[in-house]
């Protein structure tokens, strides 16, 4: 069994950061490339987890970590200030001294973080360093990064999909010639499904620290380094060769190839630090703090949520459509505050409430439903108040319903009986809408989405009067959230079905 990774978030003054943690031992810190998140390091901190304390934050501005700085600002962040928010996230987590692993942008921000603060770094390992020439950081700089926003016909995410495509079988990805073709298998479905979802997360400001890597002067900061640190290239990573380029001048660093059966074993071994470690910090203590986001643990996994409104208030609890998560439905819970504080969770499958075990554990609808039904229960014992109001859109109001009839709160409507996003007739209908939105090789599972989000939102538009570009604007917008929490809840077509057959909105 794999070392069972928890999630967390760190309040950085008003910023939150977003990490994952497993195992005990030594600390040892995993930075990610770029515009991905700890998810993808998921099967190295699982293997790591045996033998030390792995913490994986995401970078500010890519997964759930809150950026920066105003992407709109005049200045943005240098990749020095990267390595300095790592230093204050660890800071509040409470590690002291760490072995460091970075990946591609993640092995630039590793860099940096051993040379601001080198009493720190006990070991530095780089999986896959960029050592770009000069002429090859201008034309990745001005051809790598192209603009993603939203647009109303969709066609960011068909044009997202071909470019993903391309990077899985060139580099760069518009050199598309037989000089530049990768060695090996192009990119797996599930592969390119995940990436997609790094871009959906981080938005328009997918390309801020990307581009900070491609512009970093690594060969000239690798000889600065007075920590002890391996480079490792294995031959599926597209910059395998730059491990060749490292400078002479960089006397603290090794540079080696390894096979893909080694690598892990090799990244283990280069982490051990010499001398004694730290004692690990505890694992932080659940706060239901207004205005921030939480992992509620519960018997298998956790839920992911978010505070609203004064804590004085009586406790609500709001559950969201399916598809969808409680960013879905910003404006409505932004009504509930003016009475309540309000509890918004993600439903089990959805999201970030990730539970495989849904569906691996429980072989029938029913079963499903009530496994979900006690994960939500689980979560909800962790407040301060035996009856909560519980309330909620679409699919999720029966939740709620439900939830209700079991003595866990009550059930309040709160006026939105909208009888879900593409709310399914029969197990049919939800076969059909399944294999509609489930991801395919040709990316066309990005066209559905988004037809069938933005025509249901269209037909719903509503208020006071717009201007056509208004509500083109705020369609695409809401539109492009919604295909964004999907791109993180297939699982919950297994909560759709199981609410399907079994009940109705009443």
């Amino acid at each position: 069994m794999p070392a069972e990774i928890t999630r967390h978030y760190v309040r950085i003054g008003s910023r939150q950061i977003h990490y994952r943690r497993a195992g005990s031992g030594i600390p040892v810190v995993l930075l990610h490339e770029s515009p991905r998140s700890s998810l993808s390091l998921v099967p190295l901190i699982e293997s790591l987890a045996e033998d030390f304390l792995v913490i994986a934050p995401d970078t500010p501005g890519y997964g759930l970590s809150d950026p920066i700085a105003d992407p709109h600002a005049d200045s943005a962040p240098e990749l020095q200030t990267y390595a300095h928010a790592l230093l204050e996230t660890l800071d509040a987590v409470g590690v002291q001294r760490f072995s460091l692993y970075g990946t591609h942008t993640g092995a630039c921000i590793a860099v940096e973080t051993a040379l601001s603060a080198p009493e720190r770094v006990a070991r530095l390992v780089l999986d896959g360093c960029p050592l770009f020439t000069g002429e090859e950081r201008d034309d990745l700089l001005e051809h790598y990064l192209p603009a993603f926003e939203p647009r109303w016909d969709g066609s960011h995410l068909t044009s997202l999909w071909s470019r993903i495509d391309d990077l899985g079988r060139f580099f760069p990805w518009y050199s598309r010639d037989p000089e530049h073709r990768l060695p090996g298998d192009p990119l797996s479905l599930a592969a390119k499904q995940r990436t997609v979802q790094g871009f959906l997360e981080s938005g328009s400001d997918y390309g801020r620290a990307y581009a900070l890597a491609f512009g970093h002067s690594t060969e000239t900061a690798l000889a600065e380094l007075s920590v002890r640190t391996d480079i490792i290239a294995r031959p599926s990573d597209l910059l395998a060769e730059h491990v060749e380029r490292l400078p002479a001048s960089a006397e603290r660093v090794v540079a080696r190839r390894v096979t893909e059966e080694e690598w892990a074993s090799a990244v283990a071994a280069a982490l051990v630090p010499d001398g004694d470690s730290e004692v690990p910090p505890p694992v932080p203590p659940l706060s239901f703090e207004s205005g921030r986001r939480v992992f509620i643990p519960t018997f298998h996994g956790s839920l992911h949520a978010r505070v609203s409104g004064s804590g004085e208030k009586p406790w609500l609890v709001f559950f969201h459509d399916i598809p969808g998560n409680f960013a879905t439905h910003e404006e409505q819970i932004a009504a509930l505050t003016a009475d309540y504080r309000v509890l918004a969770i993600d439903l089990p499958g959805c999201a970030d409430s990730r539970s495989g075990w849904l569906h691996d554990s429980c072989p029938n609808a029913r079963e499903r439903l009530e496994a979900a039904l006690q994960l939500i229960a689980a979560a909800l014992r962790k407040l301060d108040t035996d009856s909560p109001v519980l309330t909620g859109a679409g699919a999720g109001r029966v939740v709620a319903l439900r939830l209700a009839d079991r003595g866990l709160g009550t059930f309040a409507d709160t006026g939105d009986q909208d009888a879900g996003m593409l709310w399914p007739a029969d197990a049919v209908e939800v076969e059909q809408f399944a294999a509609a939105v489930r991801p395919k090789k040709d990316g066309a599972h990005l066209w559905s989405q988004w037809m069938r989000f933005r025509s249901h939102l269209v037909d719903r538009a509503s208020g006071p009067a717009d201007g056509f570009e208004s509500l083109e604007r705020r369609v695409t917008l809401q539109t492009h959230s919604r295909v964004a929490a999907l791109s993180k809840s297939y699982g919950a077509i297994e909560l759709l079905a199981a609410l399907v057959n079994i009940d109705r909105i009443p």
